[in-house]
C-alpha cells in the first residue's frame, strides 16, 4: 500500500484502531480506495491477530 492511501486512511479515520474496527465497506469508500485495497487493509488486520 501506498504513502497516499496510507494518508488517506489516517485522514478519514484519524488512528489505526479505528481503521482496524472498520468494515470493508467503509475502508472502500476512502478516496483512493477500491474494494480490493480495502480488502486487503482487513485481511491484514485479521492476520495480525493470530
Amino acid at each position: 500500500m501506498g504513502k497516499q492511501r496510507k494518508k488517506n486512511l489516517l485522514a478519514h479515520f484519524t488512528s489505526v484502531a479505528k481503521i482496524k474496527e472498520a468494515s470493508l465497506d467503509e475502508i472502500a469508500t476512502v478516496p483512493g480506495m477500491n474494494r480490493k485495497a480495502a480488502l486487503a487493509v482487513v485481511e491484514f488486520f485479521q492476520n495480525q491477530n493470530l
